[in-house]
Parts: C-alpha cells; structure tokens; sequence
C-alpha cells in the first residue's frame, strides 16, 4: 500500500457515493482507530433493509451483537465526530484504518479467516491499544 490508509471492502458490498471522506476523517482524528460505515442491509431477493443506526459490540461468549444507538451518543456524534460511533467490534464487510497502526497490531493471519473468528480477534488487539 502506498498511502496512510488501508480500506478493506468485501466483494458483497455495494458502495454508495462519497462514502470514503467522512470515514478517512475519522481516521484523521485518532491515530488508533479503525472505522466502518453504517452497513444497509439487503435481502437475498435485493431489497433493502435498514436496521438505522446501530453499534456492533464483542459479548462476553465472543460473539458479535448490534445494539441501538443511545440520544446521548447520537448527539454527541452529530457535535464532534463526523458521524463516527465508537464500537468494540470490526464489521468484516467494510472497514479502514491506518496503515502504521495495522502494522503494529501485526495485521491479520497469514490466512485471513482461517478460523472464523479473525475479525474478533483483531477486534480485541484494538481494544487492547486504545
């Protein structure tokens, strides 16, 4: 890679216009951080389903839940960061992050999603350097 910043997309995802700036933002206010935008869901028959705003957090089993956003967060998204919601868990689909902090997290396993679970594990290395 040769710029700051890695974006990793999975073949499924539909991207929608100007989806990149806001998320390469957050980027720039956290040197520690990997971002993702909020994901529409589609159907298997290509409808679109939106669940509205919500947050992926890690449970105590290592799963992966998705919670509501609360007012109190809302708000102080809309005031301070560029829409970016803090979460405990990396959605597979989409993400970005600094090229220097995935380097120090040392990245993913030489076989990506090899065990199923990689993106939880990775997720728990940034929890770790936060």
């Amino acid at each position: 890679a040769y710029h700051d910043y890695l974006f990793f997309v999975d073949a499924r995802v539909r991207l929608t216009r100007n989806w990149l700036q806001p998320l390469v933002e957050c980027l720039q206010d956290d040197l520690n951080v990997v971002v993702s935008p909020q994901l529409r869901l589609s159907y298997a028959d290509g409808n679109g389903h939106n669940e509205g705003l919500s947050r992926n957090e890690v449970t105590w089993d290592l799963g992966v839940s998705r919670g509501a956003v609360t007012d109190s967060l809302l708000s102080s998204i809309e005031t301070s960061r560029r829409g970016c919601i803090n979460q405990t868990i990396i959605t597979t689909e989409v993400f970005g992050i600094r090229k220097t902090f995935f380097t120090d997290l040392g990245g993913f396993d030489i076989i990506p999603y090899a065990t199923g679970g990689e993106h939880i594990a990775f997720s728990l290395k940034v929890l770790n350097c936060k």
